[in-house]
């Protein structure tokens, strides 16, 4: 049987760290941010365009590579070939909502019961895979 990424005694010995309370707490001020600027909206898209944009550069990506640059190049070199597949895959759901709402004229709420069954079926392939493996 093929062994669990997740496992109890792992996560007893990970959250005794002082580490992992320092990297929750900034992580935690980073969605707060982003729900301050979200629930910020009520009428002003500015807002929103801020969230867009703070989205699309690598702010939590880069948040992830100051957490794991104590385990070496070695981790941040397969970390970010993961994190690239990951963005070549939302490059492709991007166009492809901004396709079917902006060409297809599909309603938004089509468009994202589509995005969440593809999103599914590609993190099922992902895990089902053993993808993280590679």
């Amino acid at each position: 049987m093929a062994k669990s990424i997740f496992n109890h005694a792992t996560l007893e010995r990970v959250i005794v760290q002082p580490k992992f309370w320092k990297d929750t707490f900034y992580g935690f001020l980073l969605a707060a941010c982003l729900s301050y600027f979200t629930l910020s909206y009520q009428g002003d898209p500015s807002y929103l365009k801020i969230i867009a944009f703070l989205w699309g550069v690598p702010i939590f990506y880069f948040y992830l590579i100051y957490i794991i640059y104590p385990l070496g190049e070695k981790a941040i070199r397969e970390f970010t070939y993961h994190a690239f597949a990951g963005s070549v895959v939302s490059v492709l759901f991007i166009s492809l909502s901004f396709f079917m709402v902006y060409e297809a004229n599909i309603p938004a709420f089509y468009v994202i019961i589509v995005m969440y069954g593809l999103v599914g079926a590609v993190l099922g392939t992902y895990f089902y895979n053993r993808l993280y493996l590679i």
